[in-house]
């Protein structure tokens, strides 16, 4: 984090040149994304497969269960799921073992995606706690103070380039120390959703595994963290968890669902170069006084 935006935007921009001259590219938001281009040679497989009609596709009682069970512990999982089931049924429609298949992949790497992130929730949630509790032996109490200063802050990071970090931030601030965390946030398919799924940086994380792990088969998932390190993503996430689900298309491209999940857990580290000072004049007071508090973050995209 101490690293310049600049020193960071240069180390992801060498990373793509990289992996350009290595014969791939990683597309920007307004472009074709590496994984969904024709490929006649995966095709071939493609057209080898036995193709079902979407009515004759069943989901197995196994999966069934293994689905209720990812709802349950994250609702926003249900999107994720829907979503790629809908592509499989629209776009492949092969047949229900690759259906199935598929599904067990998916939903199990999201299960236990779903389970860590409940852990580090918890987590942060003590954290907040344990900071509540050391202020309350002081004396000196600038609630009104410390809440005109944070939102003059939330203003500032969105003038400087972090509109949605901003909106995370006004999120975060709840009435008084003892009130209940704010309410979680989901982004299905919005400007959000696509700005962080399609990030530069991330598609180049993803890009070598991508044709390590996924090409050449029906379907396939990622899971794994990743850190953003330029512009709006960078303030607003940082460190994200990703569940992404490859299908493989007829023309040999593929079909990605992504879900990525944070805990906004204010860290005024991540601002440092945005504001000199940020954090200690005005953002860890608030955290102090128990006035901001964490949240979790989903981002669905169907790319």
């Amino acid at each position: 984090m101490k690293n310049s935006t600049w020193k960071n935007y240069l180390l992801v921009l060498g990373l793509s040149l990289c992996i350009a001259s290595l014969g791939g590219s990683v597309a920007n938001a307004e472009e074709t994304m590496f994984y969904q281009k024709p490929n006649a040679e995966n095709a071939l497989k493609a057209a080898g497969s036995v193709r079902s009609s979407p009515d004759e596709l069943t989901i197995s009682n196994e999966n069934s269960k293994l689905i209720e069970e990812a709802i349950n512990l994250d609702n926003s999982n249900k999107e994720y799921i829907d979503t790629v089931i809908s592509n499989f049924k629209t776009d492949i429609s092969t047949n229900s073992t690759d259906l199935n298949t598929m599904i067990t992949d998916s939903v199990s790497q999201l299960i236990s995606s779903s389970k860590q992130s409940k852990v580090n929730f918890q987590q942060a949630i003590t954290k907040e706690q344990e900071i509540d509790s050391d202020s309350k032996n002081s004396r000196f109490d600038p609630i009104l103070a410390a809440r005109t200063a944070y939102r003059a802050g939330a203003a500032l990071v969105s003038s400087k380039g972090g509109p949605q970090t901003s909106w995370y931030m006004l999120h975060a601030e709840v009435p008084f120390a003892w009130s209940a965390n704010p309410s979680n946030v989901t982004h299905n398919n919005d400007a959000w959703s696509k700005k962080v799924a399609t990030d530069n940086g991330f598609n180049a994380a993803i890009y070598s595994r991508f044709y390590n792990e996924v090409y050449g088969k029906q379907s396939a998932t990622l899971t794994g963290r990743h850190k953003f390190t330029v512009g709006d993503p960078f303030y607003a996430l940082a460190n994200v968890t990703y569940n992404v689900t490859f299908n493989r298309l007829s023309n040999g491209g593929y079909k990605a669902t992504y879900k990525i999940t944070d805990i906004y857990d204010f860290d005024w580290g991540n601002y440092e170069n945005i504001s000199v000072g940020f954090g200690n004049n005005y953002c860890m007071a608030m955290q102090k006084l128990g006035l901001i508090k964490p949240f979790n973050i989903s981002i669905i995209y169907n790319g």
